[in-house]
C-alpha cells in the first residue's frame, strides 16, 4: 500500500475571466489546466447542468474536478471548480474512483476548509486485486465505441457512469480516460478529446443517432470475444502484454489484443499467421525498446518464413513499417534477398507485377522500407547477373512494358547488366515492344540493346542507319554487332556495301566468317565485295565456296591477272588457291597459269587442280593430262595409299588413272594390285581384263608374273587378266594356263630336250630308246641344232613319237615338273 499526495486548486473567476483561484502547491501545473476546467461553451438559457464531474491527463498527473455555477459571480455564466491533481502512475491502480470524487464538495465550499482538507490517499500497486467487472453491456459499448464519445444524458448519475467504466477499465487505458460536459458535438474535439460527455437533457436533439448513450439500456445478442477480456481483466493477459511490452490506452484496442493472443498460442510457424501477430505487435507496441527479447525472436522466426515462403507472400509485408521493432531490418533484408536469387517462374508474374507496380508508386500506402527492399531486391538481382531474371524482363514486357521500364530505371544499367538483356532475349520480339522500347533505349544511350531492337524492327539497312544516328563512338561496336545478330543473313552483304562503314565492314567480315551464307552474293563485278570475301578468308579459310559462283569469280580474277599481269585482288588469288576452286581443270588457260612466275603462287593451283583431276578421274571424267600437271598428280601426297582405298569401291576409276598417267612405276603398279587382288573388294571380269590390258600395253612382265604367281595362291580366278596378258609370261607359264598354240607345244618340248640331253639327239642314246633310227639324224652342228631337226622330222612323221620320248625322259627324270605338263599335251 502506497500513500500518494493529491494537490488540490480551486477555479473560479479572475478579474474578467475565468482563471485559478487557489492552490495547494504546483502552480504552474494549474494554469496549464485552467482552461481544460472552464465551461465547453456558453450554455443555453433555460439549461442548468450542474453540479457536473470531469477528469483528464495532464503531464504526469490525473486531474479530477466538480464543477458549479458561480452566483456570487459578478459577471454571468461563471463558474467554480475544485479540482485533485493524482500522480498519474499512481491512479490507474486505483479501482474505485469514487473514493477520489467523494473527496470533492457537494456544493461550493470556503477555499481553506477545501485546500486544508487531507492531502494524501493510500492506493495499493497490486494489480493482482484489480479484479473484472461483469458489466457486459458497459464492455460491449466500451470495445465497440469507435471516434465519437458515448453520451450520458442529464448530470445526475453522471458520476456512476464514471465510476462504472473506471472500474471495468484496465491501467493503461485509465490514463487516457477524458469525461466531462458537452453542450454540442461541435465541442468533442482533438486534442483533449473526450470519451465520455455528460450532455444537458434539454440538449439531446444535438447530437444523432451516432452517439451511444451510456445510460441507455439495449439487449446483447450475444458478448464478443472483446468484451469477455476487457471483463476478464488484466491479470489474464498480464504475461502477453509484458512480452511484448504491449500498451493498451483504450477499449477499443482489446480487439487487437485477444486476435493478437490468439495467433501467438496458435501456429505462428505458419507465415500468415506470424505476419498477423507482427501486424497486431507493430500496432499495440509501438516503442521498439519494449518487449525488446521477444520482438527479436518474433522478427527472427518472419524472417526465416520469409525466406521460404512464395515470392507472392512478399506483396503481404508491403504495409508494414517495422518502426516497433529494433531488429526489423533483417525482415527487409530477407526480402531483398529473395527477390535477389528468384527463379522468377511464369507462374509468379502477376505477383511479380503487383510487386513492381507497389514498390514504385510513390504515393500508395506501402511503406517505404518495403519499397526500398523490394527495389534494392530487383537491383541486385539485376547486378549478380541473376539469369533467370534476364529471361523473365523481356516475359514481362508483355504484360506490362511501361512498368517494367520505370523499373530498368530504376536501377543502374550497366555495360554487363545490358550485355545479359541481350543474351537473353527472346528471338521473336513483338513489333509492339521493339517500337515501345526504342525511345526508351535511345534517350538512356543503350547502344546494345538499341542495336538488338533495331536489328529486328527494320531492314538491314534502315537498322544500320537508325542505329548510326545515335552509335558514333568508332571504338565502340557492340551495338552494331547486337544488329546484325538480329538481322537476315542474305541482307548483311548489300546493307554493308550500301554504308561504307568501317566498323560495319569490320562486323559483316566477322559474321561472315561464322556464316558464310552472308557471302553468297559476293560478284566480280564489285571489287569491295571481293575485298570483304578477302577478309573474311584470312579469318576463316573455310568460306571458299561462300559466294554461289565462287570458281567462276576466281576464273575472272585470273584472267584479269594474266591479261594485266597484276590485279588489285592479288591477296584473294593467293588465298583461293590453296582451296578446291583453285582446281583448273575447266580453265581454258590453265597452261598459262603453269608458267607464271611466282613458283608458289604456280604450285598452289598445280596442287588444286592435281587433286581435281584425280577425283573427277575415279568418276571417269577424264582431262587431257599436260605433262606438268600429269606430274603434278603423280606428285599428290599418298597417292599410291588413296588408290589403295579409292580401289576398294570404285576400281574401274582408278584404273582410269592407271591408264592415263605414264609416270607410274611397274612396282608402283605391283604394290597396289597385290592390296587389290587381296582385299575384299567385289572382282568382275571386266575390271581384270583392264588390269591386263594395262600390263600388257606397259609391258610390264613382272606383273603379269605377280598374277600368275598369286593365282596359284588364290582360289580367286585371275584368267582374265592373264589371259589379257599371257604373252609377257614364260612358255612354261603359258602352258599351264591351257588353250596354248601348237608352235608353243613344241618349242616347249624342244627346251625340255635341249635342256636334259644338251648334247643332241643320240644323247644317252635317247633317241634310239625312244624307238628313233639313228640313220636319220644330223650329225653336224650343235646340241640346240641338231635336237631342232629331229624335232622337225618327228612333226613331220618320222619316229620316234613324243609320247615315246616323253615316257623315257620321265624314266630318268620322274620329279621333272615340266616333263609331267609336256606328257599332258602330247
Amino acid at each position: 500500500m502506497d500513500t500518494i499526495k493529491i494537490e488540490k486548486a480551486i477555479f473560479g473567476q479572475v478579474n474578467q475571466g475565468h482563471g485559478l483561484r487557489c492552490f495547494s502547491s504546483n502552480k504552474d501545473f494549474f494554469n496549464k489546466a485552467s482552461p481544460l476546467l472552464d465551461l465547453p461553451d456558453v450554455i443555453p438559457s433555460g439549461v442548468n447542468p450542474f453540479p457536473y464531474i470531469s477528469g483528464f491527463p495532464l503531464e504526469n498527473y490525473y486531474v479530477i474536478a466538480k464543477t458549479f455555477l458561480d452566483v456570487n459571480a459578478l459577471r454571468a455564466g461563471m463558474v467554480i471548480v475544485y479540482a485533485l491533481a493524482i500522480p498519474l502512475e499512481e491512479i490507474v491502480y486505483l479501482n474505485e474512483i469514487n473514493q477520489l470524487i467523494d473527496l470533492l464538495p457537494n456544493e461550493p465550499i470556503n477555499e481553506n476548509d477545501f485546500l486544508n482538507q487531507v492531502l494524501v490517499f493510500d492506493i495499493s500497486k497490486n494489480i493482482n486485486i484489480i479484479n473484472g467487472y461483469s458489466n457486459i453491456q458497459l464492455a460491449e459499448l466500451l470495445v465497440g465505441r469507435k471516434k465519437e464519445p458515448f453520451i450520458h444524458v442529464g448530470h445526475l448519475d453522471f458520476d456512476k457512469s464514471v465510476i462504472s467504466i473506471w472500474a471495468i477499465m484496465w491501467p493503461s487505458m485509465r490514463k487516457n480516460f477524458i469525461f466531462r460536459l458537452s453542450l454540442r458535438p461541435g465541442d468533442c474535439i482533438e486534442p483533449a478529446l473526450p470519451n465520455l460527455v455528460c450532455i444537458p437533457e434539454a440538449l439531446v436533439a444535438r447530437w444523432n443517432q451516432d452517439y451511444k448513450r451510456i445510460n441507455q439500456s439495449s439487449k446483447i445478442e450475444s458478448t464478443s470475444s472483446t468484451a469477455q477480456a476487457l471483463c476478464s481483466g488484466y491479470n489474464e493477459y498480464k504475461d502477453f502484454i509484458e512480452k511484448f511490452g504491449i500498451q493498451i490506452k483504450n477499449p477499443q484496442s482489446l480487439g487487437l489484443l485477444v486476435q493478437a493472443k490468439e495467433k501467438y498460442l496458435s501456429n505462428f510457424n505458419d507465415f500468415s499467421e506470424c505476419l498477423s501477430l507482427v501486424r497486431f505487435v507493430e500496432v499495440l507496441s509501438p516503442n521498439s525498446a519494449a518487449g525488446y527479447t521477444d520482438k527479436q525472436l518474433l522478427v527472427r522466426q518472419l524472417e526465416n518464413l520469409v525466406k521460404e515462403s512464395k515470392i507472392g507472400d512478399v506483396l503481404k509485408l508491403r504495409n508494414l513499417k517495422g518502426i516497433s521493432f529494433s531488429n526489423f531490418q533483417v525482415v527487409w533484408q530477407a526480402i531483398v534477398s529473395k527477390i535477389e536469387n528468384n527463379q522468377f517462374i511464369a507462374d509468379d508474374d502477376r505477383f511479380i507485377i503487383e510487386m513492381v507496380e507497389d514498390a514504385l508508386d510513390a504515393e500508395n500506402g506501402s511503406s517505404n522500407n518495403w519499397k526500398d527492399s523490394v527495389q534494392l531486391g530487383f537491383s541486385l538481382a539485376f547486378k549478380n547477373l541473376n539469369t533467370s531474371i534476364f529471361l523473365s524482363t523481356w516475359r514481362w514486357l508483355n504484360l506490362n512494358p511501361q512498368l517494367i521500364l520505370q523499373l530498368l530505371d530504376s536501377i543502374t544499367i550497366s555495360p554487363v547488366i545490358e550485355n545479359q538483356l541481350v543474351v537473353h532475349a527472346p528471338r521473336n520480339i513483338s513489333k509492339e515492344i521493339e517500337e515501345f522500347l526504342i525511345p526508351f533505349l535511345r534517350d538512356r544511350n543503350l547502344l546494345h540493346l538499341h542495336g538488338l531492337i533495331v536489328g529486328g524492327l527494320y531492314s538491314t539497312l534502315e537498322a544500320f542507319k537508325q542505329q548510326l544516328l545515335i552509335d558514333r563512338d568508332i571504338s565502340f561496336t557492340t551495338g552494331l554487332e547486337a544488329l546484325t545478330s538480329r538481322a537476315k543473313a542474305s541482307d548483311l552483304l548489300q546493307a554493308c556495301l550500301d554504308m561504307n562503314d568501317e566498323r560495319i565492314n569490320d562486323i559483316v567480315v566477322r559474321q561472315a566468317a561464322k556464316n558464310p551464307h552472308i557471302l553468297k552474293d559476293v560478284s566480280f563485278s564489285s571489287p569491295k565485295s571481293l575485298f570483304i570475301w578477302t577478309k573474311v578468308l584470312i579469318n576463316n579459310p573455310v568460306v571458299w565456296n561462300a559466294p554461289k559462283n565462287s570458281q567462276e569469280i576466281l576464273f575472272s580474277l585470273l584472267n584479269e591477272y594474266l591479261t594485266s599481269r597484276g590485279s588489285t585482288h592479288v591477296e584473294l588469288i593467293r588465298l583461293l588457291s590453296n582451296s578446291p576452286i583453285a582446281d583448273l581443270c575447266d580453265f581454258s588457260n590453265r597452261l598459262d597459269i603453269w608458267n607464271l612466275e611466282d613458283k608458289t603462287f604456280c604450285d598452289n593451283f598445280l596442287k588444286q587442280t592435281a587433286l581435281g583431276w584425280y577425283s573427277r578421274a575415279l568418276e571417269s571424267d577424264l582431262i587431257d593430262l599436260d605433262s606438268i600437271l600429269e606430274k603434278s598428280v603423280c606428285e599428290i601426297p599418298g597417292l599410291n595409299e588413296r588408290l589403295k582405298q579409292d580401289s576398294l569401291y570404285n576400281v574401274k576409276g582408278v584404273l582410269a588413272i592407271f591408264s592415263s598417267i605414264n609416270f607410274f612405276s611397274e612396282s608402283e603398279f605391283i604394290d597396289w594390285l597385290i592390296f587389290w587382288l587381296n582385299s575384299s573388294s567385289q572382282k568382275i571380269e571386266a575390271d581384270m581384263n583392264m588390269i591386263g590390258q594395262i600390263i600388257n600395253q606397259n609391258r610390264w612382265n613382272n606383273a603379269a608374273t605377280v598374277v600368275f604367281n598369286e593365282s596359284k595362291l588364290l582360289t580367286l580366278n585371275l584368267n582374265p587378266i592373264l589371259n589379257s596378258c599371257k604373252g609377257l609370261l614364260s612358255i612354261w607359264d603359258r602352258l599351264t594356263l591351257g588353250n596354248v598354240s601348237d608352235n608353243d607345244r613344241w618349242e616347249a618340248f624342244l627346251q625340255l630336250l635341249e635342256l636334259l640331253y644338251p648334247k643332241g639327239p643320240d644323247d644317252q642314246d635317247i633317241w634310239s630308246r625312244a624307238g628313233g633310227k639313228t640313220s636319220i639324224l644330223r650329225l653336224l652342228g650343235s646340241g640346240r641344232e641338231n635336237w631342232r631337226d629331229a624335232i622337225r622330222k618327228i612333226r613331220n612323221g618320222s619316229k620316234p613319237y613324243p609320247s615315246n620320248l616323253i615316257r623315257e625322259i620321265k624314266s630318268e627324270f620322274p620329279n621333272n615338273e615340266r616333263v609331267s605338263i609336256l606328257g599332258n599335251l602330247f
